[in-house]
């Protein structure tokens, strides 16, 4: 408390009743809308103005804002949870707010994004809610400026501040520098402007990120293997194709590609096989090497019941011409577990001849034949 006096030096000129008397006032005007008194209190902490203020003008700040936009979905009670998070909110004149929201909403109309939409991204930035239509339009008209040359589009970088709205709250400069840098420091490796926009647009806060946090997890994760198994530039063409690569810890990375390995090592799996895969598939990078594990052993199961027409391996490493079909077909990796049982029944019921063909069908035609065996098959006495 002695904090917010330092801060906003009108409190002291108050009587401690009156301060009082504003905040209970202000929470009994607004406690249909849920506000209570303990969050309201945390609010005028940061804010230090509103135990000042009128609690009338304030209740009639947040309602009539909320009258506004009711026909557009605006919610009261999520309209005061915003303005707990930016305590501003409550001071701000409603026909400002009003005035902020209208604008950008009918400038973001030709990106095919609707008054709601942009109402959603406000809550989840209340922020937003108080920046004026020109630091929001001109944002993006400078960003989608300085990278149009490389395919980026105004509707296409909307969409993307709508899926995270923060981007809107950084100054273009900042995210501007902030890919430039990062591209600098792969500018060896192949890493081209277009593609990382295009990244960028699928991952939105990868503007907003500092790049030496991104260039670290990307070296981070190199660093732990040898470049014969993971190529600097195949790997960063995967974090395009894969833009949460960037984000990921290269720890958490490394340990869902050693703990595969690891587990089939001695039956022929390599990590130069399984990384080649992750590299054809970047989302196998991910994916929780229990539910791999479980995957190869479903295969597995095809594999040494001689379903799918593969010659049996050498003694040091009899799983080989497995793990060298699923090294070229990273995709069954990731398949789901009724995926790989279903084509069990399928060779059980339908025998045809052994091939890969039962793990690179897609499951509607395995679905399709079951189907189909069903109706040609005469019924059981």
């Amino acid at each position: 408390m002695l904090d917010a006096y330092r801060r906003h030096r009108q409190l002291a000129t108050l009587l401690p009743a009156k301060v009082i008397r504003n905040v209970e006032d202000t929470v009994a005007a607004l406690a249909p809308e849920g506000l209570t008194i303990s969050a309201y209190l945390q609010a005028c902490l940061r804010h230090p103005a509103l135990f000042c203020q009128a609690p009338t003008t304030l209740a009639r700040n947040v309602r009539a804002v909320c009258d506004s936009f009711a026909a557009s979905g605006l919610i009261p009670a999520d309209y005061v949870k915003a303005c707990l998070r930016h305590p501003q909110l409550f001071s701000l004149r409603a026909e400002r707010v009003v005035n902020n929201v209208e604008h950008v909403a009918s400038a973001f109309q030709s990106s095919h994004v609707a008054r709601e939409q942009y109402l959603e991204a406000c809550l989840a930035h209340p922020q937003l809610f108080g920046y004026s239509p020109s630091r929001i339009i001109g944002g993006v008209a400078d960003v989608t400026r300085r990278f149009e040359k490389v395919g980026l589009s105004p509707e296409a970088y909307v969409q993307a501040c709508m899926a995270r709205p923060s981007v809107l709250c950084f100054k273009p400069s900042t995210l501007s520098a902030n890919v430039e840098k990062l591209l600098r420091h792969f500018a060896a490796d192949g890493l081209t402007e277009a593609a990382y926009i295009r990244a960028c647009i699928r991952r939105p806060e990868l503007l907003t990120l500092r790049p030496e946090t991104l260039t670290t997890n990307v070296e981070s994760l190199l660093a732990r293997f040898p470049p014969d198994c993971l190529p600097r530039r195949r790997y960063l063409a995967a974090c395009v194709r894969r833009p949460q690569l960037f984000l990921q810890r290269p720890e958490t990375l490394a340990a869902a590609v050693t703990s595969v390995v690891s587990r089939f090592a001695s039956v022929g799996l390599t990590l130069e096989g399984y990384l080649g895969a992750c590299l054809r598939l970047p989302p196998l990078f991910s994916l929780r090497p229990t539910t791999v594990i479980r995957h190869v052993e479903l295969a597995a199961a095809l594999y040494l019941a001689d379903l799918l027409g593969l010659p049996t391996g050498p003694p040091y490493a009899p799983w080989a011409p497995l793990f060298d079909f699923l090294n070229r077909h990273p995709e069954v990796y990731s398949f789901s577990d009724d995926n790989l049982r279903l084509r069990e029944r399928y060779a059980q019921i339908v025998r045809p001849r052994p091939s890969t063909a039962l793990l690179r069908l897609s499951r509607a035609q395995i679905e399709q034949a079951v189907a189909e065996w069903g109706k040609a098959s005469p019924p059981r006495s």
